[in-house]
């Protein structure tokens, strides 16, 4: 008996475990770009645009524009400085200002004066008691600040 041949129109699969890439396509009468300014030129379109591009608007700020702020921050002073606002807020929690009235003259220097005197026993024994410091530590040390004049620390 004669074994009888199949013949098919397209090659037989031969099942592999090692893939092999795909061959690449060619394609008749497309010219392969070789540089990117080739790639480039040849994938942007050609077409013109219909209308104009609109400008890009801007609202103009006017000169005298100042940003909507907090009712609490508008009702802040301004003009001070961090130092100053802590010295107003502690002036005011020691009684000396009232309110939010600016600090006087005459409030400045009592204020100052407080600095000026030392501590009493009492004072201390408070601020030990408060940190919890032993006095037998704090009287042992030389006071750092006598007082202040001008803004200034007066050392021992």
């Amino acid at each position: 008996m004669t074994p009888t041949v199949c013949r098919f129109a397209t090659p037989p699969v031969v099942f592999s475990r090692a893939r092999q890439p795909p061959a690449p396509r060619q394609q008749v009468g497309v010219a392969i770009p070789r540089t990117l300014g080739e790639f480039l030129t040849a994938a942007k379109s050609r077409s013109d645009a219909l209308l104009q591009t609109p400008a890009v608007r801007r609202r103009l700020a006017e000169l005298n524009f100042q940003p909507r702020r907090s009712s609490r921050i508008a009702g802040q002073p301004g003009g001070l400085n961090a130092e100053m606002k802590a010295v107003r807020n502690l002036m005011r929690k020691l009684g000396l200002l009232k309110g939010d009235e600016a600090p006087s003259a005459t409030a400045l220097e009592a204020y100052h004066k407080m600095y000026e005197l030392h501590l009493t026993d009492d004072m201390i024994e408070a601020i030990a008691e408060f940190y919890g410091w032993s006095l037998s530590t704090i009287r042992g040390c030389s006071p750092p600040m006598l007082g202040m004049t001008g803004g200034r620390l007066i050392e021992a």
